[in-house]
């Protein structure tokens, strides 16, 4: 492969992350204007964190609930207060 190639991949996926990340941030500011209650997971100790947040959630949490990376919206604010005891 050529770097032009390796560049142009990396392009993708720098503006796949990016597209993610602000598809998620609207969702977020929907799914709060309804009840759902916003939850910022940071700092991180370790690089799995994330997944292994949304892991506990899956096996944890009673209501639905979504999540980009860190940040992570509840449908339930019990689940939300029990993922923040629990995480941080």
């Amino acid at each position: 492969m050529n770097m032009q190639s390796e560049y142009l991949k990396y392009i993708n996926k720098l503006s796949d992350e990016l597209r993610q990340e602000i598809d998620f941030e609207l969702l977020s500011d929907i799914l709060s204007a309804q009840g759902w209650t916003p939850v910022e997971f940071t700092p991180f100790t370790y690089s799995k964190q994330a997944k292994d947040i949304a892991e506990w959630t899956e096996q944890h949490c009673m209501g639905k609930w979504r999540h980009c990376g860190v940040k992570f919206v509840f449908e339930r604010a019990a689940d939300a207060t029990a993922a923040i005891l629990k995480w941080q």
